[in-house]
């Protein structure tokens, strides 16, 4: 059953009333630290990951002006202390970069992203969790393609990862899944459709996979979402018109009694349209609910959690004339929603990350040219927001949620005429 969430004048302009720095809570930013590598610019953190006694955060760094980059891992104490911070320079010694961390589950980092090579090859790193270097494994689909490793993710069950390489040459486009022993060795690999990318991944509780994304049609695109077994077979592909030319798949996560994710669809490649929530269990895929979101403004999701109970809530954009402005929804379990909450800033703003905390969701997203942080509880309402000023530049890449209920934030910050630094923040409950 479809359920509208009518966006009213009353609702848009509550949004001015959300601009301020803070709010009066109990959150607060415990600490910010900034990584300044060897050529000082050139350095983000693109992935966190949230241990009970560290966090880890991992990038890449510039290793010289002549498009040379490293990956870079770093480890934190809770209260911001650096521990020890690691490169890797690939056998290439060109532009190295990652793009997704995991810790698995023997206390292991796992980092995913891109080296030099025929190209441009994807690479999967192994640290170990006092920082050295276990392995690492490139892989090549060929001359012609680029490959670049997006997604990782770590079973439970298992001493293995998932892991998503995304290879494109000229205008087309291959995805693979492959799964990797945290010896090194890997196990399968399988081949979404031609033309398929991946926004996402997640797993359930019996480590199946799950990716969302897009794949080419004749007119455009439509939504894909697609399980994978253990084993690697391929347990279900769906393909999600969205009622537009082009739709796409943008986020999954796990909640909603099975699988959440958000479908988008416009009538261009970019151009926002409109969205919907969207819930399925695992295995058949069945459709629990669809929940659009209905408005007059053009609008898009960006990203989806699981939230209590069941539910979930999802983080966009929508366009008021000439502004961008950030929104939430929650929807519960049975697919009903709540009234959408929108903030705005000056420059334009959007939800782009969200992750799930006790009583509610941490989300962080583009405000002007730098970032915002806030806290939102169930309805969604808003509990806490912070906006990045420290810097005139900056953008937040990763959000994960710390064991207390707090979070971390990483991305990059930079100030006037200066390169970038990779920075982190903690936030407290």
């Amino acid at each position: 059953m479809r359920r509208l969430l009518a966006f009213t004048a009353a609702l848009l302009a509550l949004a001015a009333s959300l601009t301020a720095a803070g709010t009066a809570a109990a959150e607060s930013v415990a600490w910010q630290a900034a990584y300044d590598g060897h050529q000082h610019g050139g350095d983000a953190f693109t992935s966190v990951v949230a241990a009970q006694n560290a966090v880890f955060a991992a990038g890449y760094t510039a290793a010289s002006w002549a498009n040379r980059s490293d990956m870079v891992l770093a480890r934190y104490t809770p209260a911001g202390t650096r521990s020890w911070v690691r490169t890797w320079n690939g056998p290439a010694s060109g532009a190295d970069q990652c793009w997704a961390l995991a810790r698995d589950r023997r206390g292991g980092l796992c980092l995913a992203g891109s080296t030099a090579g025929h190209g441009g090859d994807a690479v999967v790193v192994e640290f170990g969790a006092n920082g050295r270097l276990r392995w690492w494994r490139r892989y090549d689909s060929g001359a012609r393609w680029q490959d670049t490793a997006r997604f990782v993710r770590p079973l439970t069950t298992a001493d293995a990862v998932y892991v998503v390489v995304e290879s494109r040459s000229g205008t087309e486009w291959r995805t693979r899944v492959l799964r990797y022993s945290l010896r090194g060795r890997r196990d399968w690999v399988v081949r979404l459709a031609p033309g398929s990318r991946v926004t996402g991944v997640t797993t359930d509780a019996r480590d199946d996979l799950y990716v969302s994304g897009w794949s080419a049609t004749t007119t455009g695109s439509e939504g894909l979402l697609a399980s994978f077994a253990r084993d690697g077979s391929q347990r279900w592909t769906v393909g999600l018109p969205g009622g537009d030319a082009f739709a796409r798949t943008t986020s999954i996560a796990a909640g909603g009694g099975g699988i959440v994710s958000t479908l988008c669809a416009s009538d261009g490649p970019t151009g926002l349209g409109r969205a919907s929530v969207l819930s399925s269990v695992s295995a058949p895929f069945t459709e629990l609910w669809d929940t659009p979101v209905a408005t007059a403004l053009p609008h898009e999701l960006n990203a989806v959690a699981g939230a209590d109970g069941g539910g979930a809530v999802a983080v966009g954009r929508l366009r008021d004339g000439e502004s961008d402005l950030g929104f939430a929804v929650a929807v519960d379990a049975a697919g009903a929603a709540g009234a959408p909450l929108v903030w705005s800033a000056a420059g334009g703003c959007s939800g782009d990350l969200v992750t799930a905390a006790s009583g509610g969701a941490w989300v962080a997203g583009r405000a002007g040219y730098t970032f915002s942080l806030l806290h939102l509880s169930p309805a969604p309402a808003l509990a806490w927001r912070y906006d990045f000023t420290a810097r005139p530049s900056a953008r937040a890449l990763a959000l994960a949620a710390a064991p207390d209920g707090g979070a971390y934030v990483a991305g990059w910050s930079r100030a006037m005429g200066a390169g970038a630094d990779a920075v982190l923040l903690r936030v407290t409950p």
